[in-house]
């Protein structure tokens, strides 16, 4: 069932998460299975809801609480914010996580390497997806053999089921498909939701049955396809294997 969800108190950040989560079929997979065995209350309560909302409109107290306790002193979210929170007290970063190789170099031969996990890959302006997989900068360190210009090389290592980007309003066309690597094997993701941004207003466009829709708060629009704009804020690849 495709529904809307009502904004009635500045809370088209969570309309806008919820339609996205509900439109991974991995997310929803999760939900189904941990819901009723989950030992964990905030987990349980975070995995019921998400059934639940398949079918309602409204959100139960409990869940309202959490949400909304990202920044208890501000009325205004952000869905970027709104999903690391999700994430977090449902546990589920397995299914999000992606790990970065940072890798330094020196002419003089000096190597190092560091590695940092995230859920929500961010593409710099100006940049495209590929900058992402691989890319090389030169920052200032002194190193021991006395240079002060290192090489930096950037990569992206590891991979799971969902891939989230933050392209920072780059106007860049995005494909509905992206061809990676996983544990050296090639998978395609494909688009299943986008988040919209518009003078402080979220909304999505999300893949439901192979249709796309609108979804601004209550409001439902079948579109005839989705492409990215200069209000694309986050975009949410699931792996087509899932």
């Amino acid at each position: 069932m495709i529904h809307g969800f009502i904004n009635d108190r500045a809370n088209c950040w969570l309309n806008t998460l919820i339609q996205v989560l509900l439109s991974c079929k991995k997310i929803m997979n999760w939900a189904l299975k941990i819901h009723s065995c989950a030992g964990d209350k905030l987990v349980s309560l975070l995995s019921n809801e998400l059934i639940l909302l398949r079918e309602k409109n409204s959100y139960s107290p409990g869940f309202i609480e959490y949400m909304m306790f990202i920044d208890k002193d501000s009325r205004t979210k952000s869905v970027e914010e709104a999903f690391d929170h999700f994430v977090n007290g449902a546990k589920i970063e397995q299914l999000f996580r992606m790990r970065y190789k940072c890798e330094f170099v020196c002419k003089c031969g000096y190597k190092s390497e560091t590695y940092d996990n995230m859920n929500i890959l961010r593409i710099p302006l100006g940049e495209t997806f590929d900058y992402l997989l691989n890319h090389k900068t030169s920052i200032d360190f002194i190193c021991s053999c006395g240079n002060n210009i290192v090489e930096r090389n950037d990569s992206l290592v590891e991979l799971n089921d969902i891939c989230v980007l933050c392209c920072n309003k780059t106007n860049l066309n995005f494909p509905n498909e992206l061809k990676l690597k996983r544990d050296g094997t090639p998978i395609i993701y494909r688009l299943v939701a986008s988040v919209e941004h518009v003078n402080g207003h979220y909304y999505a466009c999300c893949r439901r049955e192979e249709v796309w829709y609108l979804m601004n708060d209550e409001n439902i629009i079948k579109l005839r396809e989705f492409v990215n704009t200069a209000n694309t804020y986050l975009l949410i690849y699931e792996n087509c294997e899932v």
